[in-house]
């Protein structure tokens, strides 16, 4: 595994903080447990050592890590955006959208043919097949990204939608743990464990059905600053 890779700034914010927040349930789940007859069950176990201590922690940060990013990938994003085919990336290039205005569609056009030697489709040949156009604007967005780098601004809209994005499929996970936490709590009238508990539930689920503006909106904003910066400033040769 690079470890270069692991500690870069959109892995730790996008990827590790929210994994970090999900983790809390789990660790709330641990702390009641110990104090019920489940602790002699996994004492007696080998993983008890690193359960124990900070260990167990950093092997749920990491796991958890690997499940929001599947649970996000293949469900979220792909319920919302269709399998990114109606991602605003894709989307605003088109002639029908008209978030961006036609003189910067042309000058994206344009750039994309000097840049890939890859020409979009016209508007008449678009209207007669939106659905390869939109395959097409599609493959040529991982290109723009590649040009773009980190651009200036763009870098940080990435994050913001990486972290909600993660975030909301870690709900899905925090959600049951901790209506589970809540049935620990109140089986031992633990009143702080089932405040919490509470607190989180409510917090997650309100979280999750606002899923859809949350994602568009930062979707939106992302792909903004990814095709103006690339109109404008055109990424690093």
């Amino acid at each position: 595994m690079n470890v270069l890779k692991i500690f870069n700034e959109y892995e730790i914010k996008a990827r590790y903080f929210p994994a970090m927040l999900i983790s809390i349930p789990f660790l709330l789940s641990f702390g009641m447990l110990k104090g019920t007859a489940w602790v002699p069950l996994i004492e007696s176990t080998k993983i008890f050592p690193i359960a124990e201590y900070a260990g167990f922690s950093v092997i749920l940060v990491f796991f958890l890590v690997q499940v929001q990013r599947f649970i996000a990938k293949f469900f979220l994003e792909k319920r919302i955006f269709d399998k990114e085919e109606l991602f605003p990336t894709t989307q605003m290039l088109l002639w029908q959208d008209n978030r961006l205005s036609k003189e910067m569609k042309v000058k994206i056009r344009k750039k994309i043919f000097d840049d890939f030697d890859i020409s979009l489709y016209s508007e008449k040949k678009e209207s007669k097949n939106l659905k390869e156009a939109r395959r097409l604007i599609k493959d040529i967005i991982p290109l723009i990204r590649q040009k773009i780098e980190k651009g200036r601004l763009v870098h940080q809209h990435n994050i913001q939608y990486g972290f909600a994005r993660n975030l909301l499929a870690g709900t899905l996970i925090a959600i049951p743990v901790s209506l589970f936490n809540i049935y620990l709590s109140l089986k031992s009238n633990a009143t702080f464990g089932l405040i919490i508990s509470i607190i989180i539930v409510v917090f997650c689920f309100v979280f999750f059905l606002a899923r859809k503006p949350i994602l568009k909106n930062l979707a939106e904003n992302y792909a903004e600053f990814l095709l103006r910066e690339y109109c404008y400033i055109g990424g690093k040769k």
